[in-house]
C-alpha cells in the first residue's frame, strides 16, 4: 500500500515481513520498499547493510523499531503483495 503523507513529503510503500536472524530470533513487522519495484530488492539490490523493519514484534516485545544486519538473516518470508 502506498500512502502520502500529510506534508507530502515522502512516500511510504509497505510490506509485512517475518525475518529470521543466525541467533533464530524471528522478528515480525514492516518494511518501506522506498521505492524499490519489489519488496525482495530491500534484500538484494539496496545497497544499505541493514533493513529497518518497524511495527515489529520479537521475542515477545511489540511494537519495535530494528535496524536488522542483512549479515545476520538466515530467511525473510515477505507478504504476497504480487511484487516480491
Amino acid at each position: 500500500m502506498v500512502k502520502l503523507t500529510d506534508n507530502n513529503q515522502y512516500v511510504v510503500d509497505e510490506c509485512t515481513v517475518k525475518i529470521v536472524t543466525i541467533d533464530r530470533t524471528q522478528i515480525t513487522g514492516i518494511v518501506n520498499k522506498k521505492g524499490l519495484e519489489r519488496t525482495s530488492d530491500l534484500f538484494t539490490i539496496d545497497d544499505s547493510p541493514f533493513i529497518i523493519v518497524y511495527k515489529a514484534t520479537a521475542k515477545g516485545n511489540e511494537n519495535r523499531v530494528f535496524a536488522v544486519n542483512k549479515n545476520q538473516i538466515i530467511w525473510a518470508e515477505l507478504e504476497d503483495d504480487g511484487h516480491v
